[in-house]
């Protein structure tokens, strides 16, 4: 990526392949990770426990949403601060977001084991996976409290340069958790494949504490909440971090029409699906951490064509990843169910068919994700979260509730058809960036009043 596009020869000092290759491999680990636990539950035992962590990913879902309003905004201030020679201020931030991480793990533990049984109950009573879902819930407590924590910590340490640590640490809990499944999944059942979670957890969070210690990265932690930052980090991290409370709505909405028109064999495909769009939604993230760079570094120089540059390369990345899980959904839907256990040879067949609907959304789903970063980094938060609230929440289910009750089929049709309609409204309604209108620098995160009138 050498040449612009406005014909002053200027070059492009960010380069697509490092930043796309390393925090795609970083998805791709944790995501893997999901899978490969999903996939040892689902061989070990039936198609209702398998469904069991479906029914009550949501309630994890809000926790990672509050994770990542702290997080995110966390550790890029604190990284601002720092570059800025604000020493007192890293410490201070630094102390507040561990603090908040802290805070909000155990309010989440308090709360889901005290109303563990009434929480269950409203995703999967008068199903065949409660008794499961039960359990999984019991001890995803345990992994619940130390999650923001561990998310904080690893976002600090790769927003300060250190990327490999935090790519070792997502394979350190990878390994734990897949070793340590299969062996307590046969010992206990499946809370024993949450049991495991939790502690791989716990021993990557001593990890990224050993490092941090070890090398003196991190700043002497003292317990530190401060009111005036809440606000900063929520407005920061809103956008990314409401990705995750919009799968949770739609999650739970879908899981409940898929449960009361077509019983456990409707929730077990739905999960299928669920899994696989969310996972295009995680793994275009090294798409738009490009986008990211880009466009930042762009909005510094107060150069519009490079803006536009950075923009039409991530567009046509995400064109063509998008294409690669199209193509991936059609060639290997089979594959799929094999891999996930599902025992029952109906719901095979129409997990089978399930996928190949699914193939329609991917690019949506890209091209929704980078024109939402787009208007997150150019001081339009309101517009990013809309559209993350109709590609990824609302649309999918106001969809797959109108055609539920013509099939099973035609409920995953509506699913993917979710983030394909809301690109045609970018392009019907002013939401998107208007490429024949100048971009105006005034309004971004980067003010330019002075050095460009």
């Amino acid at each position: 990526m050498t040449r612009g596009d406005s014909g002053k020869g200027d070059a492009v000092p960010i380069k697509f392949l490092p930043i796309f290759l390393v925090a795609t491999l970083s998805v791709m680990i944790d995501e893997i990770q999901m899978m490969l636990h999903e996939a040892i539950v689902g061989n070990l035992f039936d198609d209702a426990a398998f469904s069991a962590f479906n029914l009550v990913e949501p309630y994890s879902l809000l926790v990672s949403f509050v994770a990542y309003l702290i997080c995110v905004g966390g550790a890029s201030l604190i990284v601002r601060a720092k570059g800025a020679g604000d020493q007192d201020g890293a410490r201070k931030l630094y102390n507040h977001s561990v603090t908040c991480c802290l805070v909000a793990g155990l309010a989440f533990f308090l709360v889901y084991s005290v109303f563990a049984v009434p929480l269950v109950r409203l995703v999967a009573e008068d199903s065949p996976a409660y008794p499961y879902a039960l359990d999984i819930f019991y001890w995803l407590c345990f992994f619940n409290l130390l999650y923001p924590l561990y998310t904080f910590l690893f976002t600090y340490i790769l927003y300060i340069g250190r990327k490999w640590v935090s790519l070792l640490s997502i394979l350190l809990e990878l390994v734990l958790s897949t070793v340590l499944s299969l062996y307590l999944g046969r010992l206990m059942g499946v809370g024993g494949t949450s049991l495991a979670t939790a502690i791989s957890q716990l021993i990557t969070v001593l990890f990224l504490c050993g490092y941090i210690i070890y090398t003196k990265q991190g700043i002497r932690y003292r317990p530190y909440i401060n009111p005036a930052y809440i606000k900063r980090l929520c407005l920061l991290g809103l956008p990314e971090s409401s990705l995750m409370l919009v799968v949770a709505v739609m999650e739970a909405g879908v899981n409940a029409l898929a449960l009361k028109r077509y019983s456990i064999q409707g929730v077990t495909v739905v999960a299928m699906v669920i899994n696989l769009f969310v996972i295009v939604g995680y793994v275009s993230e090294g798409v738009s951490e490009y986008e990211t760079v880009a466009l930042n570094w762009a909005i510094g120089k107060g150069d519009r064509d490079q803006i536009r540059y950075g923009m039409r390369v991530t567009f046509l990345a995400g064109l063509i990843e998008g294409l690669a899980f199209s193509l991936l959904f059609l060639l290997g839907a089979p594959a799929f169910a094999d891999i996930f256990g599902i025992d029952d040879a109906g719901t095979a067949k129409i997990t089978a068919v399930a996928i190949r609907i699914l193939a329609i959304a991917p690019i949506g789903i890209i091209v929704c994700r980078v024109t939402a970063i787009f208007h997150q980094y150019t001081n339009k938060v309101g517009q990013a979260v809309l559209i993350f609230l109709c590609a990824i929440g609302l649309i999918p289910l106001a969809l797959a509730a109108v055609l539920s009750p013509v099939s099973l089929e035609a409920l995953v049709l509506g699913i993917a058809l979710g983030p394909v309609v809301t690109v045609g409204f970018m392009w019907i309604c002013p939401l998107s960036w208007n490429r024949n209108k100048p971009i105006d620098l005034r309004r971004t995160t980067v003010v330019f009043r002075e050095e460009h009138p």
